[in-house]
């Protein structure tokens, strides 16, 4: 969907900035036919079938876009942010800078 894609291009665009890769890791649940391929280092799950489908409904994803943040070196879930804008506000460090790019 066209809000999905933009959504996406803007992750991708801070994701692929020196630094970022080693503090979280993207995992995108694709439901109806998401191009995964464009978004190599992401963690990529094809879930066809929409919210119906198992994985789907495991992680509690009811509409899409759906992000996961998850820190790179636990694999824990630390946000599951709805838009852009809250990813920036997610994406804030212990120490109260944000991570870079934002």
């Amino acid at each position: 969907c066209g809000h999905c894609q933009k959504l996406a291009k803007k992750l991708k665009a801070w994701y692929a900035q020196p630094g970022n890769k080693e503090k979280i890791a993207v995992a995108v649940v694709g439901l109806d036919g998401f191009k995964a391929s464009l978004y190599p280092g992401w963690k990529h799950l094809d879930a066809e079938g929409g919210i119906n489908n198992q994985a789907a409904q495991k992680y509690g994803i009811s509409a899409v876009p759906a992000m996961f943040l998850i820190e790179s070196q636990s694999n824990r879930i630390i946000s599951v942010p709805s838009s852009f804008d809250q990813l920036k506000k997610n994406l804030i460090t212990k120490d109260g800078r944000t991570l870079q790019g934002i």
